[in-house]
Protein backbone atom coordinates (compact mmCIF):
# COMPACT_ATOMS: atom_id res chain seq x y z
CA UNK A 1 0.00 0.00 0.00
CA UNK A 2 3.01 2.06 0.11
CA UNK A 3 6.63 1.64 -0.88
CA UNK A 4 9.02 -0.29 -0.12
CA UNK A 5 13.20 -0.31 -1.51
CA UNK A 6 15.73 -1.54 -0.78
CA UNK A 7 19.27 -2.05 -1.56
CA UNK A 8 21.27 -5.86 -2.17
CA UNK A 9 24.86 -6.86 -1.73
CA UNK A 10 27.27 -6.22 -4.11
CA UNK A 11 24.59 -4.57 -5.94
CA UNK A 12 21.19 -3.11 -6.00
CA UNK A 13 18.21 -4.34 -5.24
CA UNK A 14 14.98 -1.64 -4.66
CA UNK A 15 11.73 -2.77 -4.57
CA UNK A 16 8.32 -1.35 -3.65
CA UNK A 17 5.31 -3.68 -2.70
CA UNK A 18 1.61 -4.57 -4.33
CA UNK A 19 -0.74 -2.19 -4.77
CA UNK A 20 1.91 -0.01 -6.44
CA UNK A 21 4.97 -0.69 -7.35
CA UNK A 22 7.72 -3.33 -6.67
CA UNK A 23 10.92 -2.36 -8.48
CA UNK A 24 14.08 -3.70 -7.49
CA UNK A 25 17.61 -4.01 -8.48
CA UNK A 26 19.67 -7.43 -8.48
CA UNK A 27 23.10 -8.51 -7.05
CA UNK A 28 26.06 -8.15 -9.93
CA UNK A 29 23.31 -6.32 -11.88
CA UNK A 30 20.23 -4.80 -11.54
CA UNK A 31 16.77 -6.00 -11.12
CA UNK A 32 14.17 -3.88 -11.09
CA UNK A 33 10.38 -4.95 -10.73
CA UNK A 34 6.75 -3.26 -10.50
CA UNK A 35 3.99 -5.45 -8.80
CA UNK A 36 0.94 -7.22 -10.25
CA UNK A 37 -2.10 -4.93 -10.93
CA UNK A 38 0.32 -2.87 -12.71
CA UNK A 39 3.72 -3.42 -14.73
CA UNK A 40 6.39 -5.88 -12.98
CA UNK A 41 9.92 -5.26 -14.51
CA UNK A 42 12.87 -6.15 -13.83
CA UNK A 43 16.37 -6.54 -14.74
CA UNK A 44 18.59 -9.87 -14.05
CA UNK A 45 22.26 -10.14 -13.06
CA UNK A 46 24.95 -9.54 -15.25
CA UNK A 47 22.56 -7.83 -18.26
CA UNK A 48 19.38 -6.62 -17.87
CA UNK A 49 16.05 -8.37 -17.28
CA UNK A 50 12.98 -6.47 -17.14
CA UNK A 51 9.20 -7.79 -17.31
CA UNK A 52 5.63 -6.51 -17.19
CA UNK A 53 3.05 -8.84 -15.44
CA UNK A 54 0.00 -10.33 -16.85
CA UNK A 55 -3.12 -8.53 -17.39
CA UNK A 56 -0.97 -6.28 -19.53
CA UNK A 57 2.82 -6.81 -20.95
CA UNK A 58 5.23 -8.88 -19.62
CA UNK A 59 8.91 -8.26 -21.27
CA UNK A 60 11.79 -9.28 -20.07
CA UNK A 61 15.57 -8.86 -20.96
CA UNK A 62 17.86 -11.62 -20.11
CA UNK A 63 21.36 -12.49 -18.55
CA UNK A 64 24.51 -11.46 -21.15
CA UNK A 65 22.02 -10.12 -24.03
CA UNK A 66 18.17 -9.25 -23.88
CA UNK A 67 15.22 -11.30 -23.22
CA UNK A 68 11.91 -9.58 -23.15
CA UNK A 69 8.43 -10.76 -23.62
CA UNK A 70 5.11 -9.42 -23.11
CA UNK A 71 2.78 -12.05 -21.29
CA UNK A 72 -0.58 -13.92 -22.37
CA UNK A 73 -3.83 -11.97 -23.54
CA UNK A 74 -1.49 -9.69 -25.27
CA UNK A 75 2.02 -10.27 -26.22
CA UNK A 76 4.47 -11.88 -25.72
CA UNK A 77 8.11 -11.45 -27.29
CA UNK A 78 12.00 -11.81 -25.99
CA UNK A 79 15.04 -11.63 -26.82
CA UNK A 80 17.57 -14.42 -26.04
CA UNK A 81 20.90 -14.47 -24.81
CA UNK A 82 24.45 -13.80 -26.81
CA UNK A 83 21.78 -12.48 -29.41
CA UNK A 84 18.28 -11.32 -30.18
CA UNK A 85 14.85 -13.64 -29.21
CA UNK A 86 12.02 -11.94 -29.69
CA UNK A 87 8.18 -13.13 -29.64
CA UNK A 88 5.06 -12.59 -29.12
CA UNK A 89 2.06 -15.39 -27.55
CA UNK A 90 -0.70 -16.97 -28.45
CA UNK A 91 -3.80 -15.12 -29.63
CA UNK A 92 -1.76 -12.51 -32.05
CA UNK A 93 1.56 -13.12 -33.24
CA UNK A 94 5.15 -15.09 -32.21
CA UNK A 95 8.02 -14.17 -33.74
CA UNK A 96 11.66 -14.90 -32.44
CA UNK A 97 15.31 -14.15 -32.89
CA UNK A 98 17.36 -16.99 -32.14
CA UNK A 99 21.35 -16.89 -30.26
CA UNK A 100 23.78 -15.33 -32.24
CA UNK A 101 22.03 -14.40 -35.27
CA UNK A 102 18.46 -13.46 -36.30
CA UNK A 103 15.63 -15.99 -36.08
CA UNK A 104 11.87 -14.44 -36.51
CA UNK A 105 9.03 -15.82 -37.37
CA UNK A 106 5.38 -14.89 -36.94
CA UNK A 107 2.86 -17.43 -35.95
CA UNK A 108 -0.53 -18.74 -37.12
CA UNK A 109 -2.43 -16.77 -39.36
CA UNK A 110 0.07 -14.74 -39.90
CA UNK A 111 3.04 -15.49 -42.24
CA UNK A 112 6.13 -17.38 -41.54
CA UNK A 113 9.13 -18.15 -43.59
CA UNK A 114 9.77 -14.69 -44.51
CA UNK A 115 9.62 -11.25 -42.64
CA UNK A 116 6.66 -8.94 -43.11
CA UNK A 117 3.41 -9.44 -41.71
CA UNK A 118 0.91 -7.32 -40.37
CA UNK A 119 -2.76 -6.86 -38.88
CA UNK A 120 -4.75 -3.86 -39.16
CA UNK A 121 -6.96 -1.80 -36.68
CA UNK A 122 -8.71 -3.76 -34.01
CA UNK A 123 -6.57 -6.23 -34.29
CA UNK A 124 -2.86 -6.91 -34.55
CA UNK A 125 -0.04 -5.12 -37.05
CA UNK A 126 3.41 -6.21 -36.78
CA UNK A 127 6.02 -5.67 -39.89
CA UNK A 128 10.10 -6.77 -39.56
CA UNK A 129 11.49 -4.22 -41.81
CA UNK A 130 14.82 -4.46 -44.04
CA UNK A 131 18.57 -5.37 -42.61
CA UNK A 132 16.51 -6.25 -39.20
CA UNK A 133 13.25 -6.59 -37.67
CA UNK A 134 10.46 -4.15 -38.08
CA UNK A 135 7.15 -4.98 -36.56
CA UNK A 136 4.35 -3.44 -35.17
CA UNK A 137 0.82 -3.68 -34.13
CA UNK A 138 -1.70 -0.10 -34.82
CA UNK A 139 -4.49 1.24 -32.24
CA UNK A 140 -6.95 -0.25 -30.60
CA UNK A 141 -4.70 -2.95 -29.82
CA UNK A 142 -0.89 -2.86 -30.01
CA UNK A 143 1.69 -1.42 -32.18
CA UNK A 144 5.67 -2.98 -32.00
CA UNK A 145 7.74 -2.55 -34.01
CA UNK A 146 11.91 -3.49 -34.37
CA UNK A 147 14.04 -0.93 -36.80
CA UNK A 148 16.51 -1.62 -38.80
CA UNK A 149 20.08 -2.52 -37.85
CA UNK A 150 18.51 -3.59 -34.58
CA UNK A 151 15.36 -3.49 -32.62
CA UNK A 152 12.73 -1.04 -32.17
CA UNK A 153 9.37 -1.88 -30.85
CA UNK A 154 6.45 -0.08 -29.56
CA UNK A 155 3.16 -0.56 -28.53
CA UNK A 156 0.47 2.34 -28.84
CA UNK A 157 -1.60 4.53 -27.07
CA UNK A 158 -4.42 2.80 -25.05
CA UNK A 159 -2.26 -0.19 -23.87
CA UNK A 160 1.41 -0.34 -24.10
CA UNK A 161 3.70 1.50 -26.64
CA UNK A 162 7.31 -0.19 -26.05
CA UNK A 163 10.10 0.54 -28.69
CA UNK A 164 13.96 -0.57 -28.62
CA UNK A 165 16.13 1.88 -30.76
CA UNK A 166 19.05 1.17 -33.72
CA UNK A 167 22.09 0.01 -32.50
CA UNK A 168 20.74 -1.17 -28.79
CA UNK A 169 17.29 -1.65 -27.33
CA UNK A 170 14.61 1.55 -27.02
CA UNK A 171 11.51 0.74 -25.59
CA UNK A 172 8.98 2.83 -23.94
CA UNK A 173 4.91 2.56 -23.17
CA UNK A 174 2.53 5.71 -23.15
CA UNK A 175 0.33 7.57 -21.07
CA UNK A 176 -2.57 5.58 -19.36
CA UNK A 177 -0.43 2.59 -18.66
CA UNK A 178 3.39 2.50 -19.26
CA UNK A 179 6.47 4.09 -20.43
CA UNK A 180 9.44 2.29 -20.41
CA UNK A 181 12.44 2.70 -23.24
CA UNK A 182 15.67 1.86 -23.32
CA UNK A 183 18.75 3.42 -25.12
CA UNK A 184 20.98 2.95 -27.69
CA UNK A 185 24.37 1.10 -26.68
CA UNK A 186 22.92 0.39 -23.44
CA UNK A 187 19.86 0.65 -21.16
CA UNK A 188 16.89 3.61 -21.61
CA UNK A 189 13.45 2.70 -20.09
CA UNK A 190 11.18 5.26 -18.73
CA UNK A 191 6.97 4.96 -17.79
CA UNK A 192 5.47 8.58 -18.40
CA UNK A 193 2.55 10.66 -15.72
CA UNK A 194 0.12 8.56 -13.61
CA UNK A 195 1.97 5.67 -13.53
CA UNK A 196 6.04 5.34 -13.47
CA UNK A 197 8.89 6.24 -15.67
CA UNK A 198 11.88 4.41 -15.21
CA UNK A 199 14.83 4.85 -17.94
CA UNK A 200 18.63 3.67 -17.99
CA UNK A 201 20.83 5.46 -19.80
CA UNK A 202 23.68 4.75 -22.28
CA UNK A 203 26.40 2.87 -21.10
CA UNK A 204 25.19 1.46 -17.82
CA UNK A 205 22.11 2.18 -16.62
CA UNK A 206 19.71 5.76 -15.81
CA UNK A 207 16.28 4.25 -14.62
CA UNK A 208 13.13 7.05 -13.30
CA UNK A 209 10.25 7.01 -12.27
CA UNK A 210 8.10 10.45 -12.44
CA UNK A 211 6.11 12.48 -10.24
CA UNK A 212 2.97 10.78 -8.47
CA UNK A 213 4.82 7.97 -7.61
CA UNK A 214 8.66 7.24 -8.50
CA UNK A 215 11.12 8.65 -10.15
CA UNK A 216 14.22 6.26 -10.10
CA UNK A 217 17.28 6.72 -11.96
CA UNK A 218 20.90 4.92 -13.02
CA UNK A 219 23.73 7.26 -14.26
CA UNK A 220 26.33 6.18 -16.76
CA UNK A 221 28.94 3.84 -15.69
CA UNK A 222 27.72 3.48 -12.32
CA UNK A 223 24.61 3.42 -10.64
CA UNK A 224 22.46 6.85 -10.00
CA UNK A 225 18.48 5.99 -8.90
CA UNK A 226 15.97 8.87 -7.61
CA UNK A 227 12.24 8.77 -6.57
CA UNK A 228 10.89 11.80 -6.94
CA UNK A 229 8.77 14.16 -5.29
CA UNK A 230 5.38 13.21 -2.96
CA UNK A 231 7.78 10.09 -2.57
CA UNK A 232 11.26 9.43 -2.15
CA UNK A 233 14.17 9.99 -4.10
CA UNK A 234 17.35 8.11 -3.67
CA UNK A 235 19.99 8.05 -6.43
CA UNK A 236 23.66 6.26 -6.73
CA UNK A 237 26.62 8.01 -8.04
CA UNK A 238 28.95 6.75 -10.56
CA UNK A 239 32.22 4.37 -9.41
CA UNK A 240 30.26 4.19 -6.11
CA UNK A 241 26.86 4.39 -4.15
CA UNK A 242 24.94 7.64 -3.95
CA UNK A 243 21.22 7.27 -2.72
CA UNK A 244 18.39 9.23 -1.84
CA UNK A 245 14.70 10.20 -0.59
CA UNK A 246 13.06 13.29 -1.44
CA UNK A 247 11.16 15.48 0.79
CA UNK A 248 7.51 14.66 2.68
CA UNK A 249 9.49 10.91 3.17
CA UNK A 250 13.47 10.11 3.48
CA UNK A 251 16.14 11.54 2.17
CA UNK A 252 19.20 9.07 2.48
CA UNK A 253 22.44 8.91 0.40
CA UNK A 254 25.39 7.00 0.26
CA UNK A 255 28.92 8.35 -1.40
CA UNK A 256 31.21 7.05 -3.67
CA UNK A 257 33.54 4.28 -2.68
CA UNK A 258 31.69 4.30 0.91
CA UNK A 259 28.51 4.61 2.28
CA UNK A 260 26.26 7.60 4.04
CA UNK A 261 22.83 7.94 4.63
CA UNK A 262 20.62 10.96 6.38
CA UNK A 263 16.94 10.22 8.22
CA UNK A 264 14.44 13.23 8.12
CA UNK A 265 10.72 12.73 8.28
Amino acid sequence: GGYRGHIARGGHTGHIARGGNRGHIARGGYRGHIARGGCRVHKARGGCRGHIARGGYRGHIARGGYRGHIARGGYRGHIARGGYRGHIARGGYRGHIARGGYRGHIARGGSRGGYRGHITRGGYRGHIARGGYRGHITRGGYRGHIARGGYRVHIARGGYRGHIARGGYRGHITRGGYRGHIARGGYRGHITRGGYRGHIARGGCRGHITRGGHSGHIARGGHRGHIARGGYTGQITRGGYRGHIARGGYRGHVARGGYGCIAGG
